[in-house]
């Protein structure tokens, strides 16, 4: 053992070298302190991780259910549009009894007076879209009605689908937009086709009255929901009924 310069004793090993007594530091016990300064990092990864699969779940769901949504909004449509379409068909198809009679029968061998009125309210009754069913003759005025005969000779020479008919002369189905009745004042969709006699002269028009109302309790049947909305518009873009 020796002194050092404050007076205090030193020890020594054999050899006579002075011994450190230090008291080296104590190590922590348990986990290392360099993993402990990372939990913090980790634990942030993990809750970044969670949250990345909760949205790429949760976008995967959504457009999943969209393009479900999609599809059933177009199968929906489809069946609309064919069901509309067999209706409008089922119509012409009556128009076309009386655009075939004109150009085939001789007028002295066709249905008149109250034969051809109970013809066009069998007609009319068979389809239950059909309001009214009326021919006019070559002037506009009406011939024939479905409701009655004789019937009063109202002109519609000045309806569009009376000139559509008389003017360029088509042979195809006029589908006209709403009109509001000259009569009733209620509004009506009209369908016609013109009346060609056995010459190829013009002859009158043969017009299909159709309830508006009956495609609104169609759709209104269909359940697409608080938002939904179905329309049936002219091809002009006119709303027919919703």
């Amino acid at each position: 053992m020796t002194s050092n310069p404050n007076g205090h004793a030193t020890p020594v090993d054999a050899l006579g070298l002075p011994i450190d007594t230090a008291v080296p530091p104590a190590a922590a016990p348990g986990i290392p302190s360099r993993p402990l300064r990372l939990l913090p990092m980790l634990a942030t990864l993990m809750i970044l991780a969670i949250l990345v699969v909760v949205v790429v779940t949760l976008w995967s769901t959504r457009s999943s259910y969209l393009r479900s949504a999609a599809q059933t909004t177009r199968n929906m449509s489809q069946v609309l549009v064919e069901q509309t379409g067999r209706t409008l068909q089922a119509v012409d198809a009556t128009l076309t009894i009386f655009t075939e009679m004109w150009h085939l029968v001789p007028a002295q061998f066709r249905p008149a007076g109250e034969a051809m009125h109970r013809l066009l309210r069998e007609k009319k009754d068979s389809g239950g879209y059909i309001r009214t069913l009326y021919l006019l003759d070559a002037t506009g005025r009406i011939a024939y009605h479905s409701e009655g005969h004789p019937f009063e000779a109202l002109s519609f020479a000045d309806r569009e689908y009376f000139r559509w008919h008389l003017e360029a002369s088509h042979q195809g189905v006029y589908v006209g937009n709403l009109v509001r009745g000259r009569r009733t004042g209620r509004w009506s969709l009209m369908m016609s086709r013109r009346l060609t006699d056995p010459s190829g002269r013009f002859a009158g028009v043969i017009v299909a009255v159709l309830e508006p109302h009956r495609f609104q309790e169609l759709y209104a049947s269909i359940d697409i929901g608080a938002n939904g909305l179905i329309n049936l518009r002219h091809r002009d873009g006119e709303l027919i009924a919703r």
